[in-house]
């Protein structure tokens, strides 16, 4: 087969994979996959099929390609699209292999783990929030004041902002790893990501999260970060980027350089997603 004939093949395979996937893969059947997300296998054959039909400038990133693949291969519209549809928020946020009634439980797990939990009228601020999926719930049932989040799909923070309208000017389109200075330094009560750095980043990017997500945190603050995998669990890795054991995990702490206090792993109880923990941690007060 010529290498014009691979390429066309490969760009045909590609374009067709979401909806192949998304009729193929039931709840029960994905354990914790996120079938509306790149897994880690089709990130490598996209990048075959990139450097194959040249689609991958010279000054690409090349520490970090997944960020590159993402946009260049129709993932970054996923998310988009997702944030579109007449679906619950977690399904707007990329969930959709979950219920609404198991997304809820999802981020009820991961908050639980959080020391202090959040109190009626503090404030969160979420990296890669989506739609506001999960800070929609810490409002119903923590009784939260201000939330405030930030994505890189333009759709999804368009719907936040329409779901929140007294917070709207709180939610904005960025990296969650760069800094956003339109969000003041200890500004929040807590900080969390569900998903988007422990799922979708490189250790190096986890890194300048970290560093980010501390920046907002006002000292005393309690942080969470879920959806982190462990393998040597057994579990599904699904879509994750960079399976990290705890050990591995508190080693990327410490070299994020940043001043934490009460650090804890806690595995997901939720049974969809099997081999997955959450960490979290306190802002040292100074």
């Amino acid at each position: 087969m010529s290498r014009l004939l691979l390429a066309t093949v490969l760009t045909l395979s590609f374009s067709m994979m979401h909806s192949v996937i998304a009729a193929a893969v039931t709840d029960d059947q994905c354990q914790g996959e996120d079938r509306f997300h790149v897994s880690p296998h089709e990130v490598s054959l996209m990048q075959k099929q990139m450097s194959m039909s040249k689609m991958v400038s010279s000054d690409s990133n090349a520490s970090n390609p997944v960020a590159e693949v993402k946009k260049s291969s129709g993932v970054y519209n996923w998310f988009n699209k997702d944030a579109l549809v007449d679906a619950p928020m977690g399904v707007q946020s990329g969930w959709g292999y979950l219920s609404e009634e198991k997304f809820d439980d999802m981020v009820r797990d991961a908050v639980s783990a959080m020391d202090p939990k959040p109190a009626p009228g503090a404030s969160v601020y979420e990296l890669g929030c989506g739609v506001g999926g999960g800070l929609s719930l810490l409002r119903r049932e923590y009784k939260v004041g201000q939330i405030g989040g930030r994505d890189f799909a333009e759709n999804a923070i368009a719907r936040a902002k329409e779901y929140f309208p007294d917070c709207a000017s709180n939610f904005t389109v960025g990296n969650i790893s760069s800094r956003d200075d339109t969000v003041p330094d200890e500004s929040y009560d807590h900080v969390i990501s569900l998903g988007a750095m422990a799922m979708y980043q490189e250790p190096e990017d986890m890194k300048q999260t970290l560093q980010e997500a501390l920046r907002i945190a006002r000292p005393g603050a309690s942080l969470c970060f879920s959806h982190f995998y462990d393998p040597d669990s057994g579990g599904n890795q699904g879509s994750i980027i960079a399976p990290l054991r705890k050990s591995e995990l508190r080693n990327l702490l410490e070299e994020a350089n940043v001043t934490v206090d009460d650090v804890r792993f806690k595995d997901f109880k939720v049974p969809t997603q099997v081999g997955r923990y959450i960490l979290t941690m306190r802002k040292a007060r100074t």
